[in-house]
């Protein structure tokens, strides 16, 4: 039997059960006011040359780099003239007691302009769904099976890295025709349940993140030792490493982590208490399944994946 077939097949039904509880209750609620809480190929298979392998991959990152600079130079301009006139929020971050020393933070702020919305209950709609690491559910079925296709994240919003401001805390920069911005946390260890939302102009006050401590997951995939002839390398630079997580107790937390070009993968924020279903699905290849993923607070967890070419 087909063994890329028969591990799809196998993946809803084991996410069934953590669907249910995922479903009770839903994490990817609106964001809040409040101050967050915080195997070896078939032997008979030819083998490419790696030289090949490296060519297709460089032909392939030409064409994509070729096709994607004018929206480049287009987000680019949106940022420079973002950073020169915004409003200005302060944040600040009481980081919890036994963060690893390793621990590195960063904080980004999305604007959801008038000018590119149109109004602004669209606008606050949108803010109210933005979820920029979260999982589809029901895409993630759709892409098992077959029929899923990518949902192109919304180009209208605008984000931008918060920067220092100097004393131990960040300046969060919104566009002045933004109703309302999202301020999120992205960390090796740290998380907030959801995104930060503030209502803007606003009044000046520091918003204040608490973040909890959870662990820490990087990964590497490696290729099979055999590959057949004609294999694309560069099929994988769109490939993600899929997590969701659930505790018996209802609790849920889902995110994607994209694989870089030496295929690893990093993923931060897994809630201590939950018990994670990892997928990395090449569709070229057999999809790698991890059901017994765990990570504890403060805990940095490496895995490698190796992949096989199915029969």
């Amino acid at each position: 039997m087909n063994q890329r077939k028969l591990l799809l097949g196998s993946i809803p039904l084991l996410l069934v059960a953590a669907l249910a509880l995922l479903w009770l209750r839903p994490e990817n609620a609106p964001p809040t006011d409040a101050v967050a809480e915080f195997a070896d190929a078939a032997p008979e298979l030819e083998v490419a040359a790696p030289s090949e392998l490296a060519a297709a991959a460089d032909d392939a990152r030409a064409s994509e780099h070729r096709s994607d600079v004018a929206a480049t130079d287009t987000q680019a301009e949106r940022e420079a003239k973002l950073r020169e006139d915004s409003i200005a929020v302060p944040v600040h971050t009481r980081l919890p007691a036994g963060v690893p020393a390793d621990e590195f933070v960063e904080l980004i702020a999305t604007s959801f302009p008038l000018s590119a919305y149109g109004d602004g209950n669209s606008a606050r709609r949108a803010a109210s769904r933005w979820d920029s690491s979260g999982v589809d559910m029901g895409r993630l079925f759709r892409n098992f099976s077959g029929e899923g296709s990518e949902t192109p994240k919304d180009a209208r919003a605008l984000s931008l890295a918060c920067e220092p401001d100097g004393r131990g805390g960040y300046l969060a920069r919104f566009a002045k025709d933004s109703p309302v911005g999202v301020i999120e946390l992205r960390a090796r260890y740290c998380y907030i349940k959801q995104p930060i939302e503030v209502k803007l102009p606003g009044t000046g006050a520091a918003v204040t993140l608490e973040p909890k401590l959870g662990g820490w997951l990087t990964g590497h995939v490696v290729l099979p030792a055999r590959v057949p002839a004609g294999f694309d390398a560069a099929a994988l630079a769109e490939v993600d490493a899929v997590l969701v997580g659930w505790s018996m107790g209802g609790d849920n937390h889902s995110l994607s982590a994209r694989l870089a070009p030496d295929l690893s993968f990093s993923a931060g924020g897994l809630r201590a208490g939950l018990n994670y279903f990892l997928t990395i699905d090449p569709r070229v290849m057999v999809p790698v399944i991890d059901a017994e993923l765990t990570a504890r607070e403060g805990e940095h967890v490496h895995k490698t994946y190796t992949l096989a070419a199915g029969a």
